[in-house]
């Protein structure tokens, strides 16, 4: 191969998609496999030396003959089936690129609106890429089946923008021309949008980052989207849409035992053993019973980011009964139903069971119940391990008053590539008469040397301002005494995209869950745009979000 400034490989139609290799030289890379049956080859000469090229040989396979992923599309089912790596217990081979279609049923099936994946991972240990995943990584997203249709203003002829990117294969692409007129098509990515009005911060002037015009991502789901590399622990992801696509890629180095699984409906009966977990139901009108069970000599916590439940006066109609134990006898720790988010449920022993009745169920009412758990050897309550998206903890017994004297340890973690958010709910620690012995800290963790690096402290008395890590772990440190007079915390955690912009850049996020028209102001040109993980951006553009509208302004 002659010596070249740049010559790039991506695995779809455009510059946009999944990048498989960069190269240059004189050294022939190694043969590789795209995902489907479109390539992208952009080679570049500098003009300072000429060489004789390159020859590269082009040839098809059909899917039956890629047999190192395995079949590409896997029909879900309300057992829970298992997907793992190539050579999986083994080590996963060099230069690979796997992309599976998850899904329920035929797209527009009327089951596929209410069906939604659960997907849970056994295992993930893959070649670690810094912050951002740039080596092996694995990426789980939902796939839409909703369209987009962009127009001018009243004054101007309307144009309809047809090729909106729906194909399971393209769901991180976006292809433009260096100039895009609006009287154009073009492809536009979307994935699901905020429901709630939601504007840029300086609006209608252009951010100055990515940092802060992007809505934090977490509490209840990832946006539909995340990429995971390294070593993780046990995630459980809940997705928006009846059809996910998960893709693998592993580069030209070092590998590892890869990845473990397991998909199913997002049913109600199911069983948990890792050491921390997510637990998601909604609307079901059937009774079911989910188990925790944690290691010997472990309890167990429940914090509950959100809960509806249709009730009757009693709870006797819909209710969520939690067992200290697993067995319908054990003693009973809460029985819940309303529309109030419970107070957090600290378990005696390593076992709970959680017993879901629904009787009835109406038209337009939305049950549904979002747990984080955590499990600890250090007593009920007091500390753990926390890996998601997002979620909630509390200080032990929260909220009745902590008197023990005591040091608990929670390892906050939210997947590769994003930050840690914490922000306190609520922060009782009493007086700060007590602040030697009464106390909250943070400490950044530094995911390659795992080195913790303090970073702040709050007492009694003072009022915590929102904590953004460096990377995506942090560790939170709460110590307490006999003095302590608070009723304790309430803190969550989130994970947030780190990126900064370019200069003059704004993002525009054109992402519904519904048709919608995007109404522009002027007749303008969006110039020279580029894709970023779930996003879109271009010049001199600021966007303000409402339901399913988005106006772009100048």
């Amino acid at each position: 191969m002659a010596r070249m400034r740049d010559e790039r490989v991506h695995d779809g139609v455009s510059q946009y998609s999944d990048l498989i290799g960069r190269f240059c030289g004189n050294t022939a890379p190694p043969a590789f496999t795209s995902s489907s049956n479109k390539m992208w080859i952009h080679f570049v000469s500098d003009g300072t030396e000429n060489r004789n090229g390159f020859q590269v040989q082009v040839s098809s396979i059909a899917l039956s003959e890629k047999t190192i992923c395995g079949n590409s599309t896997l029909n879900v089912t309300s057992s829970l089936q298992e997907l793992t790596s190539p050579n999986y217990p083994g080590n996963y081979p060099v230069n690979i690129r796997c992309r599976w279609l998850l899904t329920f049923g035929p797209v527009g099936n009327r089951w596929s609106s209410i069906n939604k994946i659960y997907i849970h991972f056994k295992e993930l240990d893959l070649e670690t890429g810094g912050d951002d995943c740039r080596n092996d990584w694995l990426q789980v997203s939902d796939i839409n089946e909703v369209a987009l249709r962009v127009s001018h203003s009243s004054l101007m002829s309307s144009v309809v923008l047809p090729n909106v990117i729906q194909s399971p294969y393209s769901n991180s692409q976006f292809l433009s021309p260096p100039t895009l007129p609006l009287s154009s098509s073009v492809p536009l990515l979307y994935l699901s949008v905020p429901q709630s009005p939601y504007s840029t911060p300086q609006f209608p002037n252009p951010p100055a980052t990515l940092k802060e015009c992007l809505p934090l991502q977490g509490s209840r789901q990832p946006s539909g989207k995340g990429t995971f590399c390294g070593h993780g622990e046990p995630l459980d992801y809940y997705s928006n849409s009846a059809n996910v696509q998960i893709v693998f890629v592993s580069n030209f180095n070092v590998t590892a035992r890869g990845f473990k699984i397991q998909y199913g409906l997002q049913g109600c009966k199911r069983n948990y053993t890792g050491v921390q977990g997510r637990i998601k139901l909604k609307t079901d009108v059937e009774d079911c019973i989910i188990t925790i069970q944690a290691q010997p000599n472990h309890t167990i916590s429940l914090y509950f980011l959100e809960f509806h439940s249709m009730s009757s006066d009693e709870c006797s109609d819909n209710f969520l009964e939690v067992r200290d134990g697993l067995t319908p006898s054990s003693p009973r720790l809460a029985k819940l139903c309303g529309y109030q988010i419970p107070s957090p449920i600290f378990s005696n022993t390593s076992a709970l069971r959680l017993f879901r009745h629904q009787k009835r169920a109406s038209a337009g009412f939305y049950d549904v119940t979002d747990i984080t758990y955590t499990t600890t050897d250090q007593g009920p309550g007091c500390g753990g391990t926390v890996f998601n998206f997002g979620g909630v903890f509390t200080s032990p017994f929260y909220p009745g008053n902590y008197r023990n004297a005591s040091k608990c340890r929670w390892d906050v973690m939210v997947p590769t590539g994003l930050t840690v958010v914490l922000k306190f709910y609520m922060f009782d620690l009493g007086s700060s008469v007590t602040c030697d012995s009464d106390y909250i800290e943070f400490f950044d963790v530094d995911v390659v040397t795992k080195v913790e690096s303090f970073r702040t402290k709050y007492c009694g008395g003072d009022v915590p301002a929102v904590y953004e890590g460096v990377s995506a772990h942090v560790v939170v440190r709460y110590t307490s005494s006999v003095h302590n007079g608070g009723t304790g915390w309430v803190l969550h955690f989130m994970g947030k995209v780190p990126v900064q912009l370019r200069d003059a850049m704004a993002h525009v996020l054109l992402s519904f869950q519904q048709l919608g028209d995007v109404p522009i102001k002027h007749p303008l040109k969006l110039l020279a745009g580029y894709g970023l993980g779930s996003f879109l951006y271009f010049r001199k553009g600021s966007v303000q979000l409402r339901d399913a509208m988005a106006h772009v302004l100048l």
